[in-house]
């Protein structure tokens, strides 16, 4: 099999996987966490404040981002979707497992 064919079915492979239910899912549920203002609202929040720690290495800030990060985790849209995220990631590395069974030792794939 040439490169360039391998490079295509991987591209194909990609393109399957973005057009898959569960992808289309995720997406979906994305777009509903950015439309909800509330949410919004937090997740601008939480930017703000990590961007003041970066700038003045304050713990206090720390404390703040792990409060906020306890009220975002709190909030169902963010538990659904990290619920179906996780179940994609997992099905991703299945995939990946599959692609490099016995092309790398187990020590390569991360």
């Amino acid at each position: 099999m040439e490169r360039v064919e391998i490079y295509q079915d991987a591209y194909l492979l990609h393109d399957k996987i973005s057009q898959s239910p569960k992808f289309i899912k995720l997406k979906k549920m994305e777009e509903q966490m950015q439309k909800d203002s509330e949410l919004s609202s937090l997740f601008l929040r939480y930017k703000q404040i990590q961007e003041s720690y970066v700038q003045t290495q304050n713990k206090q800030f720390i404390q703040q981002l792990y409060a906020l990060k306890i009220e975002i985790d709190q909030n169902e849209k963010v538990k659904a979707y990290k619920k179906a995220y996780f179940s994609f990631v997992k099905e991703l590395q299945e995939i990946k497992n599959i692609i490099f069974k016995d092309l790398m030792s187990k020590d390569d794939i991360l």
